[in-house]
């Protein structure tokens, strides 16, 4: 009988390099049968490509995406790494029986050959961020889930097969149009969209078991037994993988003991039972070199001329991309887009080094109380009924991509 064909890939720009080595050392040893392989999102670089480690590289560039450097524009580094994934995947099941996508900061422990069992007859295989409810009042919530995602893409298994291949196409020309990182227009870069596919396309299979994904937005219902970090338990049954998303390279101390950035609920003090599992992990990345490889500048960082493009000259960009022709280089700091940018205000300015979210607002307590006094001044002028308008207007004009007619009503 004919041998299946299995290949998995993650997606990484340069500074992540050793998130991807270590993914794909633990590969190696987990599922040395299946081919592993490495889209690096970056402008193709000889030299990082020799020095790489990776046993299969692919440049983002070589995949042939209509209107490529467009989509490098104007999506953010986030956005463009993940919004290429059903891309990387298409061209992979045309070569393979069966794929599969883990993000880099994946450590696998076990066999994937369960799910490649699970996707017999059937198209593809997705994780729910959570399989069981969650009771308490801290972050990730339910409503968390719903905003960002149900199934956490993160990972993605596949068998190709005519309707994958009709998966693929319409997720990939969701990405490319709409991919952005902007929960509250209700779009989360790639995921998001994969509510919609259990309705759209058939064969999905959902994983409930707890040894996939493991991860700080299921620690609730996952309990680690890690006193053998190199084969540890999740609910008394082998792990298969970890993601150690939101996770600080930097070495806990007393005062900094998160789990992820991401989240309020787990710590180091509540949750010990994984701190083998972080320790060790974070030592395989100072092993792979994480300490210099995480400055590497990103590619399609900065115009020709050396200039930093601004989130703001990004999603500018993205009102009006349809404009320009699909073959113009928007990074050309002698072309039309500069010049459209530079007319408009947009060029220039430094990235802020903190952002608020609804994670850490209670942190940044100066700023937010500044703010709500602003608002207390706006509700006592404007009255209960305007400012409950104007509260939807800012709602919807908040994000720069509702600003067409502010920036380009000429």
């Amino acid at each position: 009988m004919k041998s299946k064909r299995i290949a998995a890939c993650t997606i990484v720009s340069r500074n992540y390099a050793a998130y991807a080595r270590t993914l794909q050392k633990s590969m190696r040893i987990s599922n040395p049968d299946i081919d592993f392989f490495v889209l690096v999102v970056d402008r193709k670089d000889k030299d990082f490509e020799t020095q790489s480690g990776f046993d299969r590289l692919v440049w983002v560039e070589d995949l042939d995406i209509t209107n490529f450097y467009h989509l490098a524009f104007k999506f953010d580094i986030l956005e463009l790494n993940t919004n290429v994934k059903p891309f990387m995947l298409g061209a992979l099941s045309d070569r393979y029986d069966y794929v599969f996508y883990l993000d880099p900061d994946i450590d696998v422990f076990g066999s994937l050959q369960p799910l490649i069992e699970r996707l017999q007859g059937q198209t593809a295989v997705i994780t729910p961020h959570a399989v069981s409810p969650i009771e308490d009042d801290k972050k990730p919530s339910e409503i968390d889930f719903m905003r960002s995602g149900i199934y956490n893409l993160g990972f993605f298994g596949a068998r190709s097969c005519p309707e994958l291949k009709r998966l693929l196409d319409w997720w990939g020309r969701r990405c490319a149009e709409f991919g952005f990182n902007d929960p509250r227009q209700g779009l989360f870069v790639d995921q998001k969209f994969v509510d919609l596919v259990p309705s759209f396309f058939d064969g999905i299979v959902i994983e409930r078991s707890p040894v996939y994904n493991v991860a700080y937005w299921n620690l609730h219902e996952r309990h680690i037994d890690a006193k053998d970090p190199v084969y540890p338990l999740v609910n008394g049954m082998p792990l298969v993988f970890f993601h150690f998303s939101g996770m600080s390279f930097e070495q806990q101390s007393e005062s900094r003991l998160e789990i992820s950035k991401y989240q309020n609920r787990s710590d180091f003090h509540n949750r010990p039972d994984v701190m083998p599992l972080f320790e060790s992990y974070r030592n395989k990345l100072v092993v792979h070199g994480h300490a210099n490889l995480r400055s590497l500048p990103y590619s399609f960082g900065n115009f020709s001329n050396g200039e930093r493009i601004n989130t703001a000259s990004r999603q500018l960009f993205g009102l009006v991309a349809s404009r320009f022709d699909g073959s113009l280089d928007p990074f050309d700091a002698e072309g039309p887009v500069y010049r459209l940018l530079a007319q408009r205000h947009a060029l220039g300015g430094q990235p802020f080094k903190e952002s608020i979210s609804s994670y850490n607002a209670h942190l940044h307590s100066r700023k937010i109380r500044f703010m709500e006094r602003m608002l207390r001044l706006a509700f006592r002028v404007l009255g209960p009924e305007r400012y409950g308008l104007l509260m939807k207007y800012l709602g919807y004009i908040s994000s720069i991509r509702n600003q067409h007619e502010v920036f380009f009503s000429d």
